[in-house]
């Protein structure tokens, strides 16, 4: 959807919000499996009748992270672009600053693999350096994601130290941590990253499909 928003509207941003917004409606009525309950409650508003501006409810779910990564593809050389349009991809669904942040990292990554710029676990807190002065929780999840990689630990390995053993949960902050350790290991190799996400259990669907988006980016049309 966030795709065919793309091309339908070239990434104009008021246009861009109001066409998405209508995807995500219709798309709701087809009953779609195991959506948020974030993303539930932000579309029933939007056939309530409120604008896109305001459809947004107050979470910090991962939905917006898994409609990101086409956002990075399409605009990552003009990041203010990038920025807005994250923004209000977000915000559409989810108000939580934490959310947006999340999501702009996924499309930041989901550039770098597709312009085959490599990102290594000592320089992604250095990349990153102006949105993490931001927030020290999300400092936080980014380098332990890159000392994690760093060390060469498995996905599994990482989940157990950060207590989520019985998989990673639907809060963006978890799935960002996992996401990026993995994407860092294993930044062009999708079998390998989509079965590691898989195992670590709990959100697999959410994790695959946001770790996916960044890795088939660096596949390109050929792959």
């Amino acid at each position: 959807m966030t795709a065919q928003t793309l091309l339908h509207t070239l990434g104009e941003p008021a246009a861009f919000q109001r066409a998405l917004a209508w995807r995500m409606r219709w798309w709701f009525l087809a009953l779609p499996a195991g959506i948020g309950l974030g993303t539930l409650r932000a579309l029933l508003k939007l056939w309530l009748g409120f604008s896109p501006r305001w459809s947004g409810v107050r979470s910090a779910g991962n939905g917006p992270m898994m409609r990101s990564a086409v956002l990075g593809i399409w605009a990552g050389d003009q990041p203010d672009r990038l920025m807005e349009l994250v923004r209000i991809n977000t915000r559409i669904t989810h108000t939580d600053p934490r959310a947006e942040r999340a999501s702009y990292i996924i499309a930041w990554a989901a550039w770098c693999n597709a312009i085959r710029y490599k990102v290594t676990p000592q320089t992604i807190t250095e990349e990153l350096s102006d949105l993490l002065r931001e927030e020290d929780e999300l400092t936080d999840a980014v380098t332990r994601a890159a000392q994690s990689a760093g060390a060469g630990e498995s996905a599994m390995e990482f989940c157990r130290t950060q207590n989520m053993e019985k998989g990673v949960s639907g809060y963006c902050y978890s799935t960002l941590k996992v996401v990026l350790q993995i994407w860092l290991r294993h930044p062009y190799d999708y079998e390998q990253g989509i079965s590691e996400a898989i195992h670590c259990g709990g959100d697999t669907d959410t994790v695959a499909a946001i770790l996916g988006g960044i890795i088939g980016a660096g596949y390109g049309v050929a792959g």
